[in-house]
């Protein structure tokens, strides 16, 4: 397995996202670059958190570290290429954060309060490779959301050069 590059890592959380778009629920994705980090927030169903039946681990830290046995998942993938990963999920009525350093927990599973929101919000270093251009970003969101069914607004952020723009992508409306 390659490590992944700054690019890839975003593209695979972003592709994350916009299955959360085909699988109904989310409407709306932010993507901010922060410099060397990235955030991909979006109001889907969140990631869950109950414990795992086997390992008993919270649900969120198995789908970002991966299984113990086989093959890991894309987001247990962009984890371990990242310095640190922050995530927070609002699921099932709370709101939870937990950070990740070197693709290990930093800290445990912290219910920050109740919500009725739902979603998920991902910052992450990666370890590899630099932020796309802004040009290049908006590039990549395009392709990625190309063929897209639902429609979703997808925001789109440069901290480091404070260009933004929103883009409406999909085209099929429940």
């Amino acid at each position: 397995m390659h490590e992944l590059t700054y690019p890839e890592c975003l593209a695979a959380v972003l592709e994350n996202a916009f299955d959360q778009v085909r699988e109904g629920p989310c409407r709306s994705i932010q993507l901010e670059i922060l410099g060397e980090s990235f955030r991909v927030r979006d109001d889907g169903e969140g990631l869950p958190v109950h414990p795992h039946p086997f390992s008993k681990r919270p649900l969120l830290e198995v789908i970002l570290m991966g299984p113990r046995r086989g093959e890991p998942n894309t987001l247990a993938r962009v984890t371990k290429c990242c310095l640190w990963v922050e995530v927070e999920t609002e699921t099932a009525g709370a709101r939870y954060r937990q950070r990740y350093e070197f693709a290990r927990p930093a800290d445990e599973l912290a219910k920050l309060g109740d919500t009725p929101g739902r979603g998920v919000a991902l910052t992450m270093a990666p370890a590899e490779g630099a932020a796309p251009g802004f040009a290049e970003l908006l590039d990549t969101v395009r392709e990625l959301g190309r063929g897209l069914g639902p429609r979703v607004q997808v925001e789109v952020r440069d901290a480091r050069s404070g260009e933004q723009e929103v883009l409406e992508l999909g085209g099929l409306a429940y």
